[in-house]
């Protein structure tokens, strides 16, 4: 049975453009993470099993942002992902279907975070996947 995921984007620049999308995708399985990273410290955090599918919905957002605050995401055979290489997580980072999560040439299985803020921050990981690897 497969999940649904609603989302909305709602941008408004001020006397300027407003851009307002809701949608909903639809994916076999989803998984949410919240990791308590404390200050000056990291933590490794396992996106989606070894064996996971393909990602439709990547969502990183956490209880405080700086530039302070990094992430990088990791293959299965622990390698960095070449194009996301370390991202500074000083907004929450959404990316929505496989286009966008194809950004990362590869599904992410693990994400390490960095937290060189003075204080204690939480990041929640949310994913939403199809739960059959795609074939080669």
């Amino acid at each position: 049975m497969a999940v649904k995921v609603n989302w909305t984007l709602n941008v408004e620049v001020s006397e300027g453009p407003k851009v307002f999308q809701a949608e909903t995708i639809e994916a076999e399985a989803y998984g949410k993470v919240a990791v308590e990273v404390v200050a000056g410290g990291n933590a490794d955090v396992e996106v989606q099993p070894s064996a996971g599918g393909q990602v439709e919905m990547l969502l990183i957002c956490a209880s405080a942002y700086g530039d302070g605050l990094t992430y990088q995401l990791y293959q299965t055979d622990g390698s960095t992902l070449a194009v996301a290489g370390t991202r500074v997580l000083n907004a929450p980072h959404l990316l929505v279907g496989t286009g966008a999560v194809d950004l990362l040439t590869e599904d992410p299985k693990k994400l390490k975070v960095t937290n060189d803020l003075t204080e204690d921050v939480t990041v929640e990981i949310l994913v939403a996947r199809d739960a059959t690897p795609p074939s080669p």
